[in-house]
């Protein structure tokens, strides 16, 4: 197991009803680190839609004079079955990185959205 495998078994187990977590570059929309405790959450197969989604929230926040790189806020995507959470980091002309958690209905967004924010650090030491 990789390390950045091993943080982000760390970062599901700190989320209640975690299903499994996922690292993608957004320039090349694919994930670079996947782990999931559900065979149904194909986090892979998201990659390119949720990339597309990264990329129009930059637009939108662009269009409204918004943050600047590295200061954008985290995108939550429900379903009556769960959330996804996406946290946008390593913002930078040359890549930008999704961290993705894929959780259940009971999941504490605001919560969820601390955990992954207290990993971001560990997660681009160990891309780099």
């Amino acid at each position: 197991m990789s390390e950045i495998d091993a943080i982000l078994d760390r970062c599901c187990r700190e989320v209640p009803t975690a299903l499994g977590a996922a690292i993608i570059d957004v320039g090349a929309a694919s994930a670079v680190a996947i782990t999931s405790a559900d065979e149904a959450l194909d986090l892979a197969g998201m990659a390119p839609a949720l990339s597309e989604v990264a990329r129009r929230h930059r637009s939108a926040l662009e269009a409204l004079g918004g943050a600047p790189p590295g200061q954008s806020e985290d995108l939550i995507l429900t379903t009556i079955r769960g959330s996804l959470l996406l946290h946008v980091f390593g913002e930078s002309e040359e890549r930008t990185y999704l961290l993705v958690l894929a959780a259940g209905r009971a999941a504490n967004p605001g919560m969820a959205r601390l955990v992954l924010a207290s990993y971001e650090g560990r997660l681009l030491e160990a891309l780099r």
